[in-house]
């Protein structure tokens, strides 16, 4: 007798013999097999094990022929039988397992694949099913300890290092991963994928030297890929070469001047050291490549936003959605425009129809969590997020930073800061650094809102060197901390968490621009700026009357279309464009030249414009609007019956970019004053604080403390409103061309500013701001301003 030596002439696992007919009906059995006769073979197998019912192979045959009958319960029996708890052929025992999990029997597979690493530790199929199981199972350390296992079993198997370096770079462990690594490229150094990974362990551990090696390794080894290519040129901008990074690309193209991702790469770059024209010309040559990549259509809309309008950047999107309208991104980058153009109704139909064709795209569900935000539709931005995925880190950290935004928008900081308490922060990212250092701000935590801001500066590239404070959060924050006892007495008012102290501590610290903004905060959370019926006599209404300015006789079509807004909702209002020509003639009938002084001593445009503002607003009233904000709706409801209608920023600052009020109104008066003084002072803060939004918050909350009857007028004569209530008519700061230039006032108080500006610690307290004139005093700028002169309807 001859033992069966299956297929490929195997001895058979249970090493026992087989009769010599058997044998025969297994190769017709296998013929037919291989014939594609599938029910004729299973019968005569069937045959076969009714007189040797426990041979593995024709077992083995007749169960993978169930399997893929699709009859997987009696497929599942016979590998259990070909198994026999652990005795039978590893291969059953793989197979069965398959079948188990395929079937959501996960125990009994894990058990089953057990019992084969106990018989056979170095089988590496099993290893991997198993580790596979335990990650399905949330249980990452035992999952790393069977691959760490079999890595020791196994050295050098790739099948089970390159999972380990996976497992490994998840849970942060760069060192051990390229422990793993390095002898894998030893034994394949044209492994292109490997070197790739390598040069990032080396960028991430500081080392940028060897990565920078291993990169051009990989370009010299693989002159046809463009990965080592790319990779070596983001490397390069990281470390500030930007000229070589450029460098890199353009030698690349030269070998594959059509290569659509080596031309999206050389476009970013173009742009990212604005030079916008030449990169709308390189993402069109991309475009016309065969590939035509999305990037190439995203990144052509954003340059031509820059460098000519943000309405053209539209057109853009539009072409791009005609021509990819199968990419979730291109959906998005559109929806996201015009948000951030302030068409909200239209980003939001581009939304819901993007999300009902992509239902599982994160970046749509977000997008639409950002517009309920922005309108207060608190619920259904409660709801979104529950839709969300909840199973690994990653979704749990976007989860609670959306959780976050909510409550931030709600007034929630002490739940927003919840979130964050006695967690594992070294994973999260500079937007959710950013997130927590405005959280800590509103909570005037000076301490961690700065710790924030360094670690989200450390996470961005461009930023890693800069000082946390060179940046508007950073100069608030400075503020709040140049006179510590005016921040410990604002920390203890928001412990207590009553008016009266609140009021106290401002009266007590009137300069103290975050006892000013606590004050504003703890109004909104009790619901004293509610709005209410107001009573206020119609004699001294808001005229309907808008101002805006704009510097240049030359207004760029963005800003043009915005300022269209205005008078397009308020066709029955006056309206007047002031210049700077037309400003400086205004001013020269101030009998005060205190006013003028300022003006012409103010360095910037935007702070020219708060200025000017102020005082065309006390002299005459109205509405003043800022260039980049929009107009939804008349503003006749919002302003009836009201003598101040402000806005609260997302700090809880009252803002000065919209603003409605009645002539000679005295908080306008003494912001003016103030803001006046401050010039002639020679006050080196920013803008923000000196004459902008902290000037106001500052002004509103000395008006209110210096006669608390004035608290009662809150809601209806003293309207304040949040995001969500002044968005029924107005968006502010919307995106437009000019402030990629220096004509955004940010970009001209920080942007400029050298690397190191002020030391680690918290300046040293300046003197306190003088006192203010009441508004009736002589030589108040306020007091003695004529009336502005009138412009046509």
């Amino acid at each position: 007798m001859r033992r069966d030596r299956g297929p490929a002439g195997a001895t058979d696992a249970t090493g026992d013999a087989m009769s010599s007919q058997p044998t025969d009906r297994l190769s017709q059995a296998k013929a037919l097999i291989a014939a594609g006769q599938r029910g004729k073979a299973e019968a005569l197998l069937r045959q076969i094990l009714k007189t040797a019912p426990g041979k593995p192979i024709p077992l083995q045959m007749l169960a993978e022929l169930r399997r893929k009958a699709g009859d997987s319960t009696e497929a599942t029996a016979l590998f259990v039988r070909l198994w026999a708890a652990g005795t039978g052929p590893s291969k059953a025992g793989l197979s069965l397992a398959r079948l188990l999990i395929a079937d959501k029997q996960l125990n009994e597979a894990e058990a089953v694949l057990r019992q084969v690493l106990d018989r056979l530790p170095d089988q590496i199929e099993a290893r991997l099913l198993l580790v596979d199981l335990r990650r399905k199972q949330r249980d990452p350390q035992q999952a790393e300890a069977l691959l760490q296992q079999g890595w020791s079993l196994c050295p050098g198997e790739p099948r089970i290092g390159l999972p380990l370096i996976e497992m490994l770079v998840a849970r942060k462990a760069v060192p051990e991963a390229e422990a793993v690594l390095r002898p894998l490229l030893e034994a394949d150094p044209d492994a292109l994928e490997l070197r790739l990974q390598l040069a990032e362990f080396r960028r991430r551990q500081g080392d940028a030297e060897e990565a920078e090696d291993l990169l051009r390794q990989g370009w010299s080894r693989h002159p046809a890929s463009v990965a080592p290519v790319l990779e070596l040129s983001k490397l390069l901008a990281r470390l500030g070469r930007t000229e070589e990074a450029e460098t890199v690309l353009v030698q690349a193209l030269e070998a594959a001047p059509a290569h659509p991702e080596l031309l999206v790469a050389l476009g970013r770059r173009q742009s990212a050291s604005h030079r916008d024209a030449e990169a709308i010309k390189t993402f069109e040559r991309a475009i016309e490549t065969p590939e035509s990549p999305t990037e190439a259509w995203l990144g052509l809309a954003h340059a031509s936003g820059r460098l000519v309008s943000t309405r053209l950047a539209l057109e853009k999107l539009a072409q791009a959605l005609a021509a990819k309208q199968d990419d979730p991104d291109v959906h998005y980058a559109l929806a996201s425009h015009l948000q951030q153009i302030g068409c909200l109704a239209e980003a939001e139909m581009v939304v819901s129809s993007a999300v009902s064709r992509f239902p599982g795209d994160l970046d749509l569900q977000t997008l639409g969590f950002r517009l309920d935000i922005i309108t207060g539709r608190y619920d259904a931005a409660l709801a979104h997020i529950a839709r969300l995925p909840d199973k690994t880190r990653k979704d749990h950290r976007l989860r609670n930073r959306l959780k976050a935004v909510l409550y931030k928008a709600q007034w929630r900081v002490e739940k927003a800061r919840d979130l964050y308490r006695n967690s594992n922060r070294s994973d999260l990212d500079a937007p959710e650094y950013r997130l927590l250092a405005d959280i800590h701000l509103m909570a005037l935590d000076v301490v961690e809102a700065r710790r924030c801001l360094r670690e989200a500066n450390r996470r961005t590239p461009q930023r890693r060197m800069l000082n946390v404070s060179q940046g508007l959060v950073g100069e608030i924050l400075n503020d709040f901390w140049t006179d510590p006892q005016a921040l410990a007495a604002g920390q203890a008012a928001r412990e207590q968490d009553k008016l009266e102290n609140w009021v106290a501590t401002v009266d007590a610290h009137r300069h103290h621009t975050g006892c000013a903004i606590g004050l504003m905060i703890h109004l909104r959370q009790t619901g004293a700026f509610d709005e209410k019926p107001s009573e206020a006599d119609d004699r001294v209404a808001i005229p309907r009357h808008i101002h805006q300015f704009w510097d240049t006789p030359e207004i760029p079509d963005d800003v043009m279309t915005l300022m269209g807004s205005w008078r397009a909702h308020n066709p029955g209002w006056s309206y007047t464009l002031h210049s700077l020509d037309s400003a400086r003639e205004w001013l020269r009938q101030v009998s005060d030249s205190r006013l003028l002084r300022a003006f012409r001593h103010m360095p910037t445009i935007a702070g020219k414009v708060d200025l000017l503002r102020l005082a065309v607003l006390f002299a005459e009233g109205g509405v003043y609007a800022d260039a980049d904000d929009r107009c939804l709706a008349s503003l006749d409801a919002a302003i009836s019956g009201r003598g101040l209608v402000l806005r609260q920023e997302h700090y809880g600052s009252i803002g000065n970019n919209f603003i409605a009020v009645r002539p000679h109104h005295p908080v306008i008066g003494q912001a003016l004053e103030d803001a006046v003084s401050a010039v002639l002072r020679g006050d080196r803060e920013s803008i923000w604080l000196s004459t902008g939004p902290g000037l106001m918050t500052r002004t509103v909350a000395t008006h209110l403390v210096d006669d608390p009857r004035r608290l009662e007028t809150l809601g209806s004569d003293l309207l304040v409103l949040d995001q969500p209530e002044i968005t029924r008519f107005c968006v502010s700061g919307c995106r437009v061309s000019y402030k990629h230039t220096d004509r955004n006032w940010q970009a001209r108080e920080f942007d400029n500013l050298p690397h190191i500006v002020h030391s680690a610690a918290p300046p040293p307290p300046p003197a306190e701001r003088p006192g203010t004139r009441p508004a009736d005093e002589p030589g108040n700028a306020a007091a003695t301003l004529p009336p502005a002169p009138r412009a046509l309807p």
